[in-house]
């Protein structure tokens, strides 16, 4: 009988010490340049990348390998704040910056800086985020509008919905994009929703002029986009939650936080990320981690699910890498891997 209980004890024990290493929490004792995150994106190769305001985080599933701006180098990032980070077609990774793109060599472990010219001077901008369209050309989604980028002959062109009469473009913030099933480019705005550009035609399209129906946003900035499905997009607003956009019925929906007096919408929603297993979770500023269900249209809050205090109020960034494995960037925190299993995350690194 002893015998029996103790074994009992010891798989329980085991159990839970198997289940504790489930989840890994990454700061800057582990060699995290920075706190203030903008996102992660994993290569090809399995490396994890991590753009942050104190450099760009290259982790291998045991350490961080930071790159940061060193004024007197060009093979090194163009600015030490880095926001996005994208693989093309080739599998040649792109950076963008505060002040622009970068171009990453695996071979030599360096950058090549990109630089942006309007009317004979030098044109610095924001690249919050990157998309490639079905000609394999880049689309940067800037603070000053698009840029349609030619990873090959490094050409571009720009695109926004406000030039002024010299030609030059206004500041007008573009947040994160998706290529729809037609092949056009939705775009999260800081100021004026949601915009519609059709590849094609080059030209911007309003929602109504796009869908045919008399909508209007609930909130003026999206400040995130993610295509859950063929016919579904998820745009994460400002203040008022996320919409749900139906485009096989061509139909809205509004889902807010919650109708708790002690969760407000307040903050914004940062990220849209739909696991494998179809789960959306949903990366808030001042409400923490959610998700969602486009079927019931509701938000729950699971902050219990981050084995970490005090997180109900931070701001998420939600990220389903190529194993499955989530990861959330708590900002002022650090990284938090959540995963299914004990199978621990590594890069396979493949110099040839």
């Amino acid at each position: 009988m002893q015998k029996s209980i103790l074994s009992v004890f010891i798989l329980l024990f085991f159990s839970f010490c198997l289940k504790a290493q489930n989840d890994r929490f990454y700061s800057p004792l582990e060699g995290l340049s920075g706190t203030t995150m903008h996102g992660f994106f994993q290569d090809s190769k399995g490396f994890l990348w991590i753009p942050t305001d104190n450099g760009l985080n290259r982790f291998d599933g045991y350490s961080f390998k930071v790159y940061k701006h060193n004024p007197g180098d060009t093979t090194t990032l163009n600015s030490g704040a880095a926001y996005s980070v994208f693989e093309d077609y080739r599998g040649n990774l792109s950076v963008g910056t505060n002040y622009g793109l970068n171009l990453y060599n695996y071979k030599f472990d360096n950058f090549r800086q990109i630089k942006f010219y309007m009317k004979q001077s030098q044109f610095s901008l924001i690249v919050n985020s990157i998309v490639e369209d079905s000609n394999k050309k880049l689309w940067l989604i800037t603070s000053h509008g698009l840029i349609r980028f030619d990873p090959i002959t490094e050409s571009y062109s720009f695109y926004n919905h406000r030039f002024r009469n010299d030609g030059v473009p206004y500041h007008s913030k573009y947040n994160q994009a998706v290529i729809d099933e037609k092949g056009n480019l939705w775009i999260g705005t800081e100021d004026y929703s949601v915009l519609i550009f059709d590849i094609q035609k080059e030209s911007f399209l309003s929602i109504g002029q796009y869908t045919g129906l008399n909508y209007e946003f609930p909130d003026r900035t999206i400040l995130t986009i993610c295509q859950s499905s063929p016919k579904q997009i998820l745009f994460g607003t400002q203040r008022a939650g996320i919409v749900c956009f139906d485009t096989a019925e061509k139909r809205f929906q509004q889902s807010g936080y919650s109708t708790n007096r002690d969760n407000p919408l307040d903050g914004g929603i940062y990220s849209i990320v739909k696991d494998q297993k179809g789960t959306i979770w949903v990366g808030t500023e001042h409400n923490g981690l959610k998700q969602y269900d486009p079927v019931s249209n509701k938000l729950t809050d699971v902050n219990h699910l981050v084995n970490l205090t005090n997180i109900d109020k931070a701001k998420f960034f939600c990220y389903n890498d190529q194993a499955g494995v989530l990861w959330f960037c708590i900002q002022y925190r650090g990284i938090y891997q959540k995963i299914s299993s004990v199978k621990m995350f590594h890069a396979v690194w493949n110099s040839g």
